[in-house]
């Protein structure tokens, strides 16, 4: 089983999305996946709650999503929604956009997990009409390698209204190229 830890060094940042993305693509190859995070999780994927076990989203018998508190067993991946909660191990990786606040903060999480040995790869969500561009976020960051995605508002309301894997089943554009870069096990 490979545990897949998506965080952020501040919240608002779309590690949510982004962590559902990523199971929603595994189950796509036909990994059996389970998605672990909070209440929102389950909004996010059109279900009522994620207080029992309960199975989310399926691809035509190749690969399932599911959802437990228990039972982290017998899964090929399990992908942590950790939020502002740093890992220590795992595949890891951290979710930024193109603002200041997100990029102080990121800065020294990134010197700390660095500073262990840890390799993080990095997703940035990019909105157009803010003042820093990728090439600002990537001198800052001291990072070539950011996976950029544009973040389309639509993807927001979809998700605040639980409709995301009916609306967008493949919400990020790219998300299966995120997969083939060489610095990740998946």
């Amino acid at each position: 089983m490979e545990v897949i830890n998506v965080f952020s060094a501040k919240g608002g940042v779309g590690c949510t999305s982004t962590a559902s993305a990523i199971a929603l693509e595994l189950v796509s190859k036909g990994k059996n996946v389970l998605l672990v995070g909070g209440e929102d999780v389950a909004s996010i994927l059109g279900v009522a709650s994620i207080s029992d076990e309960c199975k989310v989203a399926h691809t035509d018998g190749k690969g399932e999503l599911s959802y437990s508190r228990e039972n982290h067993s017998g899964f090929d991946y399990v992908v942590n929604d950790l939020g502002k909660w740093i890992p220590s191990d795992g595949i890891m990786i951290m979710c930024v956009t193109n603002d200041y606040m997100t990029l102080k903060n990121s800065i020294a999480v990134l010197d700390k997990l660095r500073d262990k040995g840890h390799s993080v790869s990095i997703v940035g969500l990019f909105e157009e009409n803010r003042a820093l561009n990728m090439g600002d976020c990537q001198a800052v960051l001291r990072e070539e390698d950011i996976f950029w995605v544009n973040r389309d508002p639509a993807i927001c309301r979809a998700q605040d209204a639980g409709l995301l894997t009916t609306r967008f089943n493949r919400f990020y554009t790219g998300i299966s190229q995120f997969f083939a870069t060489p610095q990740e096990a998946v």
